[in-house]
């Protein structure tokens, strides 16, 4: 998008948000595009205000949800406006796009999809589309999609109907127009044969004061078959009990999502080199104390 708007491109070897802030300011960038938890390092690194970020115009965000509190508090600090997109490496990205006044009025959803040339429709097991509010597995058609995974038709197969349907693994609903995702369909926490929403719980959690990173998985557990998990990063200076957040939670979403299991690190929390979270190593350290 960059080649075709022609703007110059400034390119990081890793991810550093002190280093990311030293050249917005030097470059004087305008766009950024990233996973969520780029933008919100940026919004809560604690030497921001030292560094003249005024040329932002646009916090693009996509690879993963952003919480909806984090919309808020980008609107409210930044000059530049938060925008997040949807799509896949399968789909080369096309898929729903959300930012202006719409990503404040609906800020749990990846947005409209992409004009003219992308069709998306949520589907039951068996491939029947289903209606509007119904949750489902998000499928996506368009001539950008891959034509197959490398040397793997096995798994080519799983994914494509022979129709040009791609199936995502993303579990999401329509709310009129706009798109939201609840989460992978892998990701979600099955409690005693309850579908619990990783990105729900997160957003609840995402708006305490004090939280700066808060990832959820699944924990084993010998009744319920699986228990939620939360780590949990916090701000520099300050101490939390597990009760904290859990009385924190009560009245935001139903008792059986709050977290059970519950864990502080002081460190912020570990990321794959796309910058989300690494959920197998979070379930190998749960597992392992």
């Amino acid at each position: 998008m960059s080649i075709l708007a022609g703007r110059k491109i400034v390119m990081m070897k890793k991810w550093d948000a002190t280093e990311a802030l030293r050249l917005i300011e030097q470059e004087s960038i305008t766009n950024i595009t990233g996973v969520p938890t780029q933008s919100w390092e940026l919004l809560s690194h604690p030497e921001r205000e030292k560094y003249d970020i005024s040329s932002l115009e646009d916090l693009g965000g996509g690879g993963a949800a952003r919480p909806p509190e984090h919309v808020k508090q980008m609107d409210e600090q930044f000059k530049a406006k938060p925008s997040i997109g949807y799509g896949l490496s399968e789909t080369n990205a096309l898929g729903t796009l959300n930012g202006g006044a719409e990503y404040l009025e609906y800020p749990s959803s990846c947005g409209r999809i992409v004009p003219p040339l992308t069709d998306i429709n949520i589907i039951d097991e068996d491939w029947n589309i289903l209606e509007e509010g119904k949750l489902g597995e998000v499928v996506i058609k368009s001539p950008a999609n891959m034509v197959g995974y490398w040397k793997n038709p096995e798994a080519t197969a799983e994914v494509f109907n022979g129709d040009g349907w791609f199936k995502s693994g993303d579990l999401g609903y329509f709310d009129g127009p706009f798109l939201h995702i609840v989460d992978r369909v892998k990701d979600l926490v099955i409690r005693g044969g309850e579908n619990i929403s990783c990105i729900e719980v997160e957003a609840a959690i995402y708006e305490h004061k004090d939280v700066l990173e808060a990832c959820i998985i699944g924990v084993p557990d010998e009744r319920l078959g699986e228990q939620v998990g939360s780590a949990i990063h916090l701000k520099p200076g300050v101490e939390l009990k597990p009760e904290d957040i859990q009385q924190f939670l009560y009245g935001k979403i139903a008792k059986f999502k709050i977290p059970f299991d519950i864990r502080f690190y002081k460190e912020p929390l570990p990321k794959i080199a796309s910058g989300k979270f690494d959920k197998p190593q979070l379930r190998k350290l749960f597992a392992e104390n």
